[in-house]
């Protein structure tokens, strides 16, 4: 049986719960309800593994899922990297997990834009464009807009990524995956707000891709999905806005493109993601936000 640590909360009420990690501290922690959100540390990655193992992978239309072999070294390099975030209920099982994380390292930029997102390169084939907020109604197919310069770099936009998503059948519908990121969003504040203060960037990106079953396609509800993850990403550009004097118009660009899930064979020996040919179809997604001084 594991221990059950205490953490004193916020507003300063003893909470007890069960959990994996040695230390929880309030920077890593927040509660909703009987659900409790956190950032992963090195103690989840069986859990996390386990949840990967038993359930994510029946879902691998819809989210990555690299082959068996791999899955546990892919977890504890994205944990260990502070990519991961997770939700658990009071038996201390992880119920959910997302990653969500500022790019820096060239090359894993380069791959997320060029192979996943395909915003970028010889590959990148947009096909949807709008204005998030405002009366603008979708337009297809893809128009560039003549007003708003959409292109970025890491040396003039800070890039966030989000995605990777997973919650535990039984606990969905229930708003979980929402509260995931918006707790996600809140805990990498602090290190935006140190990237911002060293670069001075011109645009604030968010990257996420979505496959077509994800993104509602067939079902009358494109991009609905993108309704969510929006509006948890406004809410976080308000929240910088407000404490570091940048002006907010409530506005969002969001393109669209066409792209492939990375998928792979579950028995591969090795982690080499299939042809497009063989994979699945879905969007990769931008979310852009100029940054601008009052």
């Amino acid at each position: 049986m594991k221990m059950i640590p205490s953490i004193h909360f916020f507003s300063a009420l003893l909470i007890t719960f069960f959990c994996h990690a040695a230390e929880i501290t309030p920077e890593l922690y927040q509660q909703q309800g009987i659900i409790f959100y956190r950032k992963a540390v090195s103690e989840d990655i069986p859990y996390i593994t386990k949840l990967i193992n038993k359930k994510a992978h029946l879902d691998h239309k819809k989210i990555v899922i690299v082959p068996k072999k791999f899955r546990e070294q892919s977890v504890t390099s994205a944990v260990a990297a502070q990519k991961v975030y997770i939700a658990e209920n009071t038996q201390d099982d992880i119920i959910a997990f997302k990653k969500l994380f500022i790019v820096t390292d060239p090359a894993e930029y380069h791959v997320i834009t060029h192979y996943e997102i395909r915003c970028k390169g010889p590959k990148s084939k947009p096909v949807y464009y709008n204005e998030i907020f405002t009366e603008t109604t979708p337009t297809l197919p893809y128009i560039k807009p003549t007003n708003v310069d959409l292109h970025f770099s890491l040396e003039n936009s800070i890039v966030m990524y989000v995605g990777g998503d997973y919650t535990h059948p039984a606990y969905r519908d229930s708003g979980i995956n929402s509260e995931l990121t918006r707790v996600a969003f809140d805990l990498i504040k602090k290190d935006v707000v140190a990237a911002l203060a060293k670069k001075k960037p011109a645009k604030l990106i968010l990257l996420y891709g979505l496959t077509k079953e994800n993104a509602g396609e067939g079902s009358g509800t494109l991009f609905n999905r993108t309704k969510a993850i929006s509006r948890a990403f406004m809410q976080f550009i308000e929240e910088i806005a407000a404490e570091h004097n940048y002006e907010n118009d409530h506005f969002l660009h969001h393109t669209c493109y066409h792209s492939y899930m990375p998928t792979f064979d579950p028995e591969s020996e090795e982690w080499i993601r299939l042809s497009d040919q063989h994979s699945v179809a879905g969007y990769g997604n931008v979310l852009l936000f100029p940054l601008q001084k009052k």
